[in-house]
């Protein structure tokens, strides 16, 4: 669960046009934060809680791009954003993954951007079938494999 507002930056657009925030103020898409009118932000509002990462451990690397990764599908299914991006979703987490800020430990491969992106990878294949098999009340989507 969050505990105090945590904010994301967006590395794609997503189709948004205006901002929104949920009606129970779990999360909102802003654009313009900071200064800077082009890029669009989601803010993690505290009482937003998330089941962590799908067929992937929640190491604490990984909770942050997860987080990220369910808002967005949880937009689409509120039809915030269209269901072509769904794919798109995918790419923003392993964007989010490839430059996390939390460092991987030694352990689990060290935090070498090579490391970053071959955990990626793994976590965005995985991350695909479980949201086609975990998932039975998203509305129907034409899945296309992305390529990493």
């Amino acid at each position: 669960m969050v505990n105090e507002p945590i904010v994301f930056e967006l590395f794609y657009h997503f189709g948004l046009t205006e901002d929104w925030h949920h009606p129970e103020g779990y999360y909102s898409f802003v654009q313009g934060l900071y200064g800077n009118p082009n890029k669009w932000y989601i803010i993690a509002w505290p009482g937003c809680a998330w089941d962590g990462a799908s067929k992937y451990p929640d190491y604490k690397w990984m909770m942050a791009p997860s987080l990220r990764h369910d808002i967005l599908h949880w937009a689409i299914k509120r039809g915030i954003i269209d269901t072509i991006y769904n794919d798109v979703i995918d790419l923003e987490l392993y964007q989010a993954i490839l430059t996390g800020e939390e460092p991987i430990p030694w352990r689990q491969g060290g935090n070498s951007k090579t490391v970053r992106k071959v955990r990626a990878k793994i976590i965005c294949r995985a991350t695909h079938t479980a949201d086609e098999k975990l998932d039975p009340d998203t509305p129907d989507i034409e899945w296309r494999k992305v390529k990493l």
